[in-house]
C-alpha cells in the first residue's frame, strides 16, 4: 500500500456517463487487482441514471484511495477524458471506461511491469476480451500474436495501412503521464483515442502483452455506437491519415501514400452513400474534381484485389 502523502504508482481514470448498470462491475475488478499502489479518480459527466446511487453503495467508495467528482453541467466525453488526466497525481496512467473490467487479478501488475521494464516505451497495450452487456464472452483481439516490444513509428504505419486501431480500446493501455500532458485532441470524437496512441508512440516503443487483461463490452448505448450514427465522425479517418501518412517515418512509397489516401476518400464516400447523405460538398468542389474522383474510382477498383495482397505481404506485423 502506497504512503498515503505520496503521489501513487497509477492513476485508474474512470469517466463516466450513465453507465449505472455497469459502473459496479468496473469497480470490483479494480478491488480484485494485486496490485495496489494506485488512486481511482471518476469523473461523473452529470449522468441522469442512478449513477450517483450505485456509487454511493458500492464498498469501494469507502476505500480512500477511490475519489469522486461530478461535472455539472456535462462537458462532453472528450473534454471529460482530459480532465481526469488533469486530476490524475500517479506516474502511470490507466483509464477504465466504466462499462469495461479488467479480467485477471495480475491485470495491472502486468500493464505496470511492461513500462517499469522498459523506459523507451510511451504506451503499453495487452489483448483484450470482446464481452457481451451481460459480460458474456465473445471473442478476444490480439492483432500482434505475442508478447513484443515494437518501434512506435511501425505500430503507427501498421494501423494506417490496415486502417484499424491495432493497439486497443482506453481500456486496454497504460501510458506514462508525463508523456500526456497534451492531452487528447477535442478535435475528434470517434479516433479520439487512436490519434492519442499515435502522438504517444512517435515518442517511443510499444509494448503489447499478449494475455486478455481487460474486457470491452459492446452494447447499444456505448459512444463508439452513438458516434456511428454521426456523418461528421466518416470524416476522421481521412483527417488521421492526411496527418500522420505525411510523416518522414513511414516508410512508404509515394504511390502507396496517395492509393491509401483515395482509400480513404473512398471510405467516406462508401460511409456517406450507405446512410444516404450527400457526399458532393465534402468531396469535391467543382464539377472538374468531381468527374477526377470517379475516374479515380473506377481505377481504384480495378487494382484494390492486387494491391490488397502486396500490401498484406509487405506489412504483416511480424514483419516490421
Amino acid at each position: 500500500m502506497m504512503h498515503p502523502l505520496s503521489a501513487p504508482k497509477v492513476s485508474i481514470c474512470i469517466p463516466t456517463y450513465n453507465y449505472a448498470d455497469y459502473i459496479g462491475e468496473a469497480l470490483d475488478s479494480i478491488l480484485g487487482q494485486l496490485f495496489s499502489d494506485f488512486e481511482v479518480i471518476i469523473v461523473d459527466d452529470g449522468s441522469s441514471d442512478n449513477t450517483l446511487a450505485v456509487l454511493d453503495m458500492h464498498p469501494a467508495m469507502q476505500d480512500p484511495r477511490f475519489r469522486l467528482v461530478v461535472n455539472n453541467p456535462n462537458i462532453g466525453m472528450v473534454k471529460n477524458w482530459n480532465y481526469c488526466l488533469e486530476l490524475a497525481k500517479g506516474q502511470y496512467v490507466k483509464f477504465l471506461f466504466a462499462d469495461d473490467f479488467l479480467t485477471e487479478p495480475d491485470s495491472l501488475t502486468l500493464l505496470v511491469s511492461a513500462l517499469d521494464n522498459n523506459p523507451s516505451v510511451t504506451l503499453a497495450a495487452s489483448a483484450r476480451k470482446i464481452v457481451s452487456s451481460e459480460s458474456e464472452t465473445q471473442k478476444v483481439l490480439d492483432h500482434f500474436g505475442k508478447d513484443c516490444v515494437i518501434m512506435g513509428t511501425s505500430v503507427i504505419q501498421n494501423c494506417l495501412c490496415y486502417m484499424k486501431n491495432l493497439i486497443g480500446e482506453p481500456s486496454a493501455v497504460i501510458f506514462r503521464r508525463s508523456d500526456a500532458v497534451r492531452g487528447f485532441d477535442c478535435g475528434y470524437r470517434q479516433l479520439v483515442d487512436l490519434e492519442m496512441w499515435f502522438y504517444l508512440l512517435e515518442k517511443g516503443d510499444f509494448a503489447f502483452i499478449s494475455k486478455p487483461l481487460c474486457a470491452f463490452r459492446i452494447h447499444e448505448r456505448q459512444q463508439t455506437v452513438v458516434n456511428r450514427n454521426n456523418p461528421d465522425t466518416i470524416h476522421e479517418t481521412g483527417r488521421l491519415h492526411d496527418e500522420y501518412l505525411c510523416k518522414p517515418y513511414i516508410r512508404l512509397s509515394r504511390i502507396a501514400r496517395q492509393y491509401l489516401l483515395f482509400d480513404y476518400r473512398y471510405q467516406i464516400w462508401k460511409g456517406f452513400k450507405e446512410k444516404g447523405h450527400h457526399t458532393d460538398y465534402r468531396l469535391y468542389d467543382s464539377a472538374a474534381s468531381r468527374l477526377r474522383f470517379f475516374f479515380l474510382l473506377a481505377c481504384y477498383k480495378a487494382v484494390k484485389p492486387f494491391v490488397k495482397l502486396v500490401l498484406k505481404d509487405k506489412f504483416l506485423l511480424n514483419k516490421i
